[in-house]
């Protein structure tokens, strides 16, 4: 039996992404749309709308990074000339409405896709000190640039396996292009606790990464499928020998 069904449309990559900065006597609400930018192999730039849906002028700056990741899956950023962000810095009114646009430097592909991210972080007031500012806004949308080759994803099962803190999965990324595992389920021969389905929610998996998930399921029960819900190549479904 499937352990878990798949996520519920309001966990997938919403429209428009709300954040909440809350600081004495002051709460931000900035809306991004779209929280995900993809440039197409060839394309020079594409923009982003911020919209002020507090009620005080909220300054933001923002800063392009270089996006990969290490063995472990691991976010690791660097700066990066790649990419211009122009406002890089700009101050939103009550009801307005941003429009930043972001450039490529080189417009040249590579043959596997490139990742950025771009961190929108809001300006302290001049007037406010360090200790009155508890919170600050700070998002962060994620930049593709699509590879020269065909974009060709392809997530594969390297390991899998019962261990002392659960079932282990190892998904590899050998695509040239990101997979984002919305969730990772286990179709498994035998019950569960009801509080415990045998799921787990995943992230993203840039090119040349593997990853390992942990599904709480325990060593008596026999695991016979694995499925991976991505946002680029559906739902994929991995059949497990008897011994698992």
């Amino acid at each position: 039996m499937k352990a878990a069904a798949s996520m519920a449309a309001a966990t997938r990559v919403a429209a428009c992404l709300f954040l909440l900065a809350a600081t004495a006597g002051h709460a931000a609400s900035v809306g991004i749309a779209p929280v995900r930018v993809n440039f197409d192999a060839g394309e020079r730039s594409r923009v982003v709308e911020l919209t002020n849906r507090g009620s005080e002028t909220v300054s933001i700056q923002a800063d392009p990074v270089l996006w990969s990741q290490d063995e472990d899956a691991a976010d690791v950023y660097s700066d990066t000339g790649d990419l211009l962000v122009v406002p890089r810095i700009f101050s939103i009114e009550p009801g307005a409405t941003q429009v930043v646009r972001i450039g490529r430097v080189n417009p040249d592909a590579a043959p596997r896709e490139q990742s950025y991210r771009i961190f929108f972080t809001e300006l302290a007031p001049a007037e406010d000190s360090g200790a009155q500012l508890q919170f600050r806004l700070r998002l962060a949308i994620p930049v593709f640039i699509a590879p020269s080759d065909p974009p060709a994803p392809k997530l594969e099962l390297i390991r899998s396996g019962h261990s002392e803190e659960g079932f282990e999965v190892v998904l590899l990324n050998a695509g040239n292009t990101h997979v984002q595992v919305l969730q990772l389920n286990a179709g498994v021969v035998g019950d569960l606790p009801a509080d415990e389905p045998a799921t787990v929610t995943g992230g993203y998996l840039l090119p040349g990464t593997a990853q390992r998930f942990l599904l709480p399921v325990p060593q008596h029960v026999r695991v016979t499928s694995i499925e991976a819900d991505t946002d680029v190549a559906g739902a994929l479904e991995y059949a497990l020998p008897a011994s698992h």
